[in-house]
């Protein structure tokens, strides 16, 4: 594929050798700081993912810096995490967080050897970290009506329920 059409990040990543690059720019405007970044394929130029993260004072910007990079990471390790993972578990579901996600997979794996209890204990550790992760109430319902406990967390239940009833109205 010739290089004349992509952009100059674009071949020095190629030249690299490696297929994704972060491009993004920093604003300043009075004492406000913002960083914009987009994940980017390196051949198609394809945009990943694109972040912004905004800070107060030039003081901030370290943080601001670490928050920017503890998202790309997280986003990257789930990508590499969904590999291993069958595609009907993990569509439609999301989580920003990889510790989230990674607790999630060790729970369905627990879930499909028959290790119920631990399957238990490691989804709830996937939804203390992310109350949002609707995946990891749906599979811990499924344990529990499975393992005959269904009527063991009347406030995981609910909080499930809520979950769902406000993806149903996102998507109407």
């Amino acid at each position: 594929m010739p290089l004349l059409h992509l952009s100059f990040a674009s071949e020095i990543a190629l030249k690299l050798e490696t297929n994704t690059f972060i491009l993004g720019n920093i604003m300043k405007a009075g004492n406000k700081i913002r960083i914009s970044a987009q994940l980017r394929d390196a051949t198609t130029e394809e945009i990943y993912r694109s972040y912004e993260v905004a800070g107060d004072t030039e003081d901030d910007f370290f943080n601001i810096t670490d928050s920017l990079s503890k998202l790309v990471r997280n986003y990257l390790e789930i990508k590499v995490l969904e590999q291993d993972v069958d595609y009907d578990f993990r569509i439609g579901f999301t989580t920003s967080s990889a510790e989230t996600y990674r607790y999630y997979i060790q729970g369905l794996n627990s879930y499909f050897a028959g290790d119920y209890k631990s399957a238990i204990k490691i989804l709830n550790k996937a939804i203390i970290i992310d109350t949002s992760f609707f995946a990891a109430y749906d599979w811990l319902l499924g344990v529990y009506d499975y393992y005959g406990m269904i009527e063991q967390d009347y406030s995981q239940i609910e909080q499930a329920k809520q979950l769902l009833n406000k993806l149903k109205s996102a998507r109407n």
